[in-house]
C-alpha cells in the first residue's frame, strides 16, 4: 500500500538503510533514490496487484515471490506491464524489513487454452485461485500468521 499510495514516510521506514530495489527495466536504486523517486512524484503507481504470492520463512529471513501487474507513471512514461517480483525481508531491531527487491518483466502468457493475459478461456476449466493471492503483503500479515514472530512494529511491504 506504501508503494501504491506514494507514502515515503511509510516507505522510509520500511526499507533497510542498505535496501536495493532493482526495477523491471533494469536500474538500480537504494532506500534514498528510491524515497526521491516517490517524494518527487516522478514514479506514482495506478494499480499494483499481486497474484501467485508465495512467502519462505528462514527464521529471521523472508522471502516473498509472486506476479504483479503494474500501471505507473515514470516520468512522462506511462507503464503498464505484468512482473515477476521477488522481496526479500529481514527482521532487524525486531521489525521487518524490506532489504531487497528484484523485478522482472514478463510477457503474458501465450499458451491457447488461455487469453491475453494469462486466464484460462472461458471453454475451460477455470484455473484454481491461488490462497496466498493478494492486493498487497504486510509485514503485519507474516507476525499474524506465523507465532514465531514477535508481534508488533510491522508496516505495509511493498512490491
Amino acid at each position: 500500500m506504501a508503494v501504491l499510495h506514494g507514502d515515503v514516510k511509510a516507505l522510509d521506514s520500511l526499507l533497510a538503510d542498505d535496501a536495493t530495489i532493482l526495477w523491471g527495466d533494469g536500474t538500480a536504486d537504494d532506500k534514498a533514490s528510491t524515497l526521491e523517486l516517490f517524494r518527487s512524484g516522478r514514479l506514482r503507481y495506478r494499480q499494483l496487484e499481486y497474484d501467485n504470492t508465495r512467502v519462505q520463512m528462514y527464521g529471521d529471513v523472508v522471502v516473498v515471490t509472486g506476479k504483479a501487474r503494474v500501471q505507473a507513471q515514470s516520468g512522462e512514461q506511462a507503464l503498464e506491464h505484468v512482473a515477476r517480483v521477488t522481496r526479500v525481508y529481514t527482521r532487524k531491531q525486531d521489525r521487518w524489513r524490506l532489504v531487497m527487491r528484484q523485478t522482472t518483466r514478463v510477457e503474458p502468457v501465450t499458451d491457447p487454452s488461455h487469453d491475453a493475459t494469462g486466464q484460462a478461456k472461458a471453454q475451460e476449466a477455470p484455473a484454481r485461485q491461488d490462497d496466498s493471492s493478494v492486493i498487497f503483503f504486510s509485514a503485519k500479515h507474516l507476525d499474524s500468521q506465523n507465532p514465531h514472530i514477535p508481534r508488533g512494529g510491522a508496516r505495509h511491504i511493498p512490491s
